[in-house]
């Protein structure tokens, strides 16, 4: 089984690879990253290059690539492995022909739920539990928390804890 594993983030591609390798399959890995040392591991046959935009002429050039390159090696089955490459094969998936593409969320869903504010909207809406949470749109706006300090504060739609502060 020839398999295809888009990357955005090293290191979530690092850590997908890992758990993908194994008897009977040949990995692949397009990345947007053109001096990975993913590239050199022995775990992947073959690795491309490529950027994953999401509009314009850079898109269809990144379409029409990455259509040869399946075709070309004949993969079975593509794994997106971040956000990036999630929303990148919602658009080219209906392309793929025969090739199976495992499960993945279509692009409103993911960014309902990756945009905190609106995440926190749908546990509310179905029951489920959240702690305190409020919408802060400026940094004066936290005289008016209606809770007691400390709190943590997030930015919307940030990931791997990059914005968060107490």
């Amino acid at each position: 089984m020839n398999i295809l594993l888009l990357c955005d983030k090293e290191w979530v591609c690092r850590n997908v690879l890992r758990c993908i390798d194994g008897a009977g399959r040949r990995i692949f890995v397009m990345a947007s990253w053109p001096a990975s040392p993913i590239r050199f591991s022995r775990r992947v046959k073959r690795f491309a290059a490529q950027k994953f935009p999401l509009r314009g002429a850079q898109f269809d050039q990144a379409r029409t690539s990455f259509l040869n390159f399946v075709a070309q090696n004949k993969i079975d089955l593509i794994i997106p492995s971040d956000l990036e490459t999630i929303h990148f094969l919602n658009k080219v998936k209906n392309d793929l022909g025969s090739v199976r593409v495992f499960p993945i969320p279509p692009t409103t869903l993911i960014e309902e739920l990756h945009d905190k504010w609106n995440f926190h909207g749908f546990l509310t809406q179905n029951g489920l539990p959240t702690p305190p949470t409020v919408l802060l749109n400026t940094v004066s706006d936290t005289a008016s928390i209606p809770f007691s300090f400390p709190v943590i504060v997030k930015p919307l739609a940030e990931a791997a804890s990059r914005g968060v502060a107490v």
